[in-house]
């Protein structure tokens, strides 16, 4: 083709080459349902060997997570009362984005214990017989005191540090009598 005074032709086909494959590696990097269970079941088992004093630790820190989450959720999300009148689904997304992901990805990257997770690991490793009903009533009776102590904990810190102050405590204070207005069968199917 002649474009102003320039002659083009068509790029002329390269012949096929064989490709040869030394020393091939497996690099997935997404594990196989199997490889997630036997992991599952693998941290169970190390639950049961844990030190008394580190499982306490991990267990309070996860509940102080949880309860930084949870006041950032009260701070971020429970403070536009404006929002929650005119727009409610916008305020609880708001409300819900923030604080509960937060401490769940602190408790990750932190490497703490959390009550839910056990639960799931101690019941994957009994299935497997790779520990006692024993085992299971140890870890997740540590594991849910542990918890409580951090929530408790960071809850007396918002109250020292005055964080809900003014008008900011009217949205945790409506939100806990809420809560505690439920019978007992809708809290617990709340929270589940």
């Amino acid at each position: 083709m002649d474009i102003k005074g320039v002659v083009t032709t068509p790029p002329m086909p390269l012949p096929p080459q064989e490709v040869k494959v030394v020393n091939a590696v497996n690099v997935s990097v997404v594990l196989t349902p199997k490889e997630i269970y036997d992991k599952l079941v693998a941290a169970g088992v190390g639950k049961t060997t844990m030190r008394l004093d580190k499982q306490i630790a991990a267990g309070v820190l996860a509940g102080l997570y949880i309860g930084f989450g949870f006041t950032t959720c009260m701070l971020v999300g429970g403070q536009v009362p404006k929002l929650a009148a005119d727009y409610p689904g916008l305020q609880v997304f708001l409300f819900a984005g923030f604080g509960f992901p937060l401490g769940l990805t602190l408790i990750l990257l932190g490497g703490a214990d959390l009550f839910t997770g056990n639960c799931n690991y101690m019941v994957l490793a009994w299935i497997e017989g790779r520990c006692t009903v024993l085992h299971i009533v140890r870890c997740l009776t540590i594991s849910y005191f542990s918890n409580l102590c951090g929530c408790l904990w960071m809850g007396k810190m918002m109250v020292y540090a005055d964080i809900f102050n003014g008008t900011k405590k009217n949205f945790p204070i409506s939100a806990a009598q809420k809560k505690c207005s439920y019978t007992f069968g809708r809290g617990g199917a709340q929270g589940i």
